[in-house]
């Protein structure tokens, strides 16, 4: 991919949008993404799988493309209708289907937006995927090395890993530039200062603290904006905004305002809201005897469930526990729904 191509991907896209600004999810595949992919030189009959399919849990799950080198998936996209937000929920998906699949990049993009995402393992040895940079539709000849890390030929090439690499490297000395920023600028000042006297010791100041200023904006722009955002961290964001539980280290609160039978029934309304659970994960077991969600107010032998509560689209919650089994059993189905 070089800027011209680029360039004329930019232009084309700004004036399908312009003309269509409520494109449905398929004209924007066809219309936007497609033409993306193949400026990043992917061939799409030979490189890629729609729809591509794969078991999570007891569940199959979709990703719009699979992006395959050597018969295997290295980039994962899932694309939005343009006149659909991205939002947090959708990356979590994302980021779901990357590290569960081992694949290690990942674009989500509405045509107007977009995150460019990266599976990785931290400084703990933890599986993390995170949001590499993102750019809207007017900046992307400004993001070009971001996307270009997303080329057929730089990932199968390897430079994909040095640009991810020159990212993280250069967000570290922005935070560590925010972190010491007065101290940066005092060492600077006295540099001017033994070198040229203590005459020059306010315009030095100024100086410095100018220079520092500058430096900070360059490497900020240079990061691609978005820091590293955890998955897991966004589902809880999202649960504690719709329903009111936040999680606490390993421990889930109930709020004040809210009976814990209430909190777990608004939870897994929740999670079949935004497609967490669906019809494919039901019954969901509870012991030698109960289902916890079962398609009928009833358990395994048949008989009446002893408090059970609707759900989503028709099924059933069993809701007769201790509060504190209620958060265990939230812990466990957030776990359940995250596989």
């Amino acid at each position: 991919m070089d800027g011209d191509e680029l360039a004329a991907f930019l232009r084309e896209t700004e004036q399908i949008i312009a003309d269509s600004p409520e494109m449905d999810e398929a004209n924007t595949k066809a219309k936007v993404v497609r033409p993306l992919l193949e400026t990043l030189g992917w061939n799409i009959a030979a490189d890629a799988v729609l729809e591509y399919g794969f078991q999570m849990g007891s569940s199959t799950h979709h990703v719009d493309y699979a992006l395959l080198l050597d018969g295997a998936p290295e980039l994962f996209v899932e694309a939005k209708a343009s006149r659909t937000t991205v939002t947090d929920r959708h990356l979590e998906q994302l980021f779901t289907y990357m590290k569960t699949q081992n694949v290690d990049w990942g674009l989500l993009t509405n045509g107007e937006s977009y995150f460019v995402c990266r599976r990785r393992i931290d400084d703990d040895d933890a599986v993390v995927v995170d949001v590499l940079g993102d750019c809207e539709l007017d900046g992307l000849l400004d993001h070009e090395t971001l996307l270009s890390a997303l080329s057929k030929e730089s990932i199968a090439e390897g430079r994909s890993e040095e640009i991810a690499s020159n990212i993280y490297e250069l967000r570290e000395a922005y935070e560590t530039l925010q972190d010491r920023k007065e101290s940066i600028v005092d060492e600077i000042t006295d540099v001017f200062v033994d070198e040229l006297g203590e005459q020059v010791a306010r315009h030095s100041e100024t100086a410095a603290r100018a220079a520092v200023e500058e430096l900070s904006e360059s490497i900020e722009s240079d990061t691609q904006g978005t820091p590293s955002v955890d998955a897991s961290g966004i589902f809880w964001n999202e649960v504690e905004s719709e329903v009111g539980l936040v999680k606490q280290g390993d421990v889930v609160v109930i709020p004040d305002s809210k009976s814990a039978t209430q909190c777990f029934t608004d939870f897994v309304d929740f999670l079949f809201e935004h497609d967490y659970l669906d019809a494919g994960d039901v019954p969901i077991d509870s012991g030698r005897k109960r289902y916890l969600i079962n398609d009928q107010p009833v358990d395994k032998e048949g008989d009446e469930m002893t408090a059970p509560r609707e759900v989503g689209d028709g099924f059933f919650l069993e809701t007769n526990y201790s509060r504190s089994a209620i958060k265990q059993r939230i812990l466990e189905l957030a776990e359940y729904t995250r596989e």
